[in-house]
């Protein structure tokens, strides 16, 4: 009987053990990053610090080298830095001079903010869709096909909405402001952006577990017995969301993500755009400390997750009752829905092919000429052909999609046999903006 509770305790150690251990291996990997790339910081220091002023000199350099103490090794440094950060301080920017948790408290404020509209946009939106599903449930029109406009939502990034989002709301009919953090105007854009995404995502789940649901025995008996469509529905949802719970969480780990870009983009001085910074200057402790919150942000909301459907659901959780949250897979039955899908794909196959037959480099036309039937995307600004480019770039980013699916779905199945072990790993990498991977 003691093995036993003995063995149930370190199953329920064992996540927290996997968290602790992925974000030491995080901040380690942070502080290793220049000696990964190869590079010396000390020049991308002394630029971000003077821009062209100061000449790189060899003296100048071991200055910032002397008071940076960058001559010590690795090991050395990174442990001092875990030291600090257990008793609280973060240490200080290398570029400025300012404490980094100063800065990480001016700038989590803004981020929070940020991310607290995009989630009651996207509760929003996702309300105005699972009524939008028990109305045809209602009505004897519920279809177990999934609708194809979350398909789109979800397969859009971030920053590709925020760019269409500031083309037609700020320049075509200037009703909001393309950038800044000045007032309540400038939160609609970016909130929409980070928005647009996590509300595909959460109605094509919460849709299809409710579509499942909806067709349960139950519910006929229900009816049977004139209960109300308020209660069926009311419970229809809570037996529908209870095993999305950890799902809904992700969505909003990855809105961590996603805000580094938006930030940017929208030039709003959060911690994401702080981070990024942080990074191409090579300002390892504001990189450091501003993963470790995100990444401790990540860990909490997963955490709570977990403790909210525990409360929910109970014993249930390990009854093997639950909905199962897989999507179902079939074609549709709409002739006008699979004709459009396979014109859309073979006019893309045309285009991709068409694009590849013509030359994506060489300068052949006038700078950011009109398009024509010679360049039927126009010029960018050195007179190369844009049509070409596009189709260029199309095939190496369908060829980096296969590769990046195809590993994801090795992974995934790798990890889904070891659960309790991963995760730590599958909160990180979902914490860590996916913009940061590349530095």
């Amino acid at each position: 009987m003691s093995g036993a509770n003995s063995r149930m305790s370190f199953d329920s150690l064992m996540p927290w053990i996997s968290r602790i251990f992925f974000l030491f291996v995080v901040a380690v990997l942070v502080g290793l990053m220049p000696d990964l790339a190869g590079i010396d910081p000390t020049q991308t220091i002394l630029r971000a610090r003077s821009g062209q002023q100061q000449l790189m000199t060899a003296e100048a350099l071991q200055a910032v080298r002397d008071e940076l103490q960058l001559d010590r090794s690795t090991g050395e440094r990174l442990w001092d830095w875990l030291a600090s950060a257990m008793q609280g301080d973060l240490g200080t920017s290398w570029v400025d001079g300012t404490s980094v948790a100063e800065g990480i408290r001016a700038t989590a404020s803004t981020s929070l903010l940020l991310m607290t509209s995009a989630i009651v946009l996207t509760v929003l939106f996702t309300t105005v869709s699972f009524y939008y599903t028990v109305w045809n449930w209602k009505r004897g029109r519920l279809s177990m096909q999934h609708n194809s406009l979350s398909s789109v939502l979800v397969a859009l990034p971030e920053y590709v909405i925020a760019s269409i989002l500031i083309l037609v709301f700020a320049i075509w009919l200037e009703w909001l402001p393309p950038y800044g953090w000045q007032g309540w105007q400038d939160l609609w854009l970016p909130s929409i952006a980070l928005a647009i995404p996590a509300t595909g995502l959460l109605s094509r789940l919460l849709n299809d577990s409710l579509r499942r649901v909806l067709n349960e025995p139950w519910v006929v008996t229900w009816l049977s017995a004139n209960i109300s469509y308020f209660q069926i529905t009311r419970f229809a949802f809570k037996r529908a969301i209870s095993n999305l719970i950890p799902q809904v969480a992700m969505i909003m780990i990855g809105l961590t993500g996603g805000a580094v870009a938006v930030e940017l983009i929208f030039s709003i001085p959060g911690i994401g755009r702080m981070i990024l910074g942080a990074a191409k200057s090579q300002d390892l402790p504001i990189l450091q400390g501003g993963l470790l919150v995100l990444l401790v942000f990540s860990i909490l909301i997963s955490s709570t997750s977990i403790l909210i459907q525990k409360l929910m659901l109970g014993q249930m959780l390990s009854s093997g009752k639950l909905i199962s949250s897989h999507s179902s897979f079939s074609f549709t039955k709409s002739k006008a829905k699979l004709y459009s899908a396979i014109g859309i794909f073979a006019f893309l196959i045309i285009f991709t092919v068409w694009a590849m037959l013509r030359d994506p480099y060489t300068t052949q036309f006038g700078r950011l000429i009109a398009p024509s039937l010679e360049a039927p995307l126009g010029s960018d600004a050195i007179g190369r052909d844009l049509f070409a480019r596009v189709g260029a770039g199309m095939l190496t980013t369908l060829k980096g999609g296969i590769m990046a699916t195809f590993l994801s779905l090795v992974v995934g199945v790798m990890l889904g046999f070891c659960t309790r072990y991963s995760q730590g790993l599958i909160e990180i990498t979902k914490g860590v903006p996916y913009i940061m991977q590349v530095f």
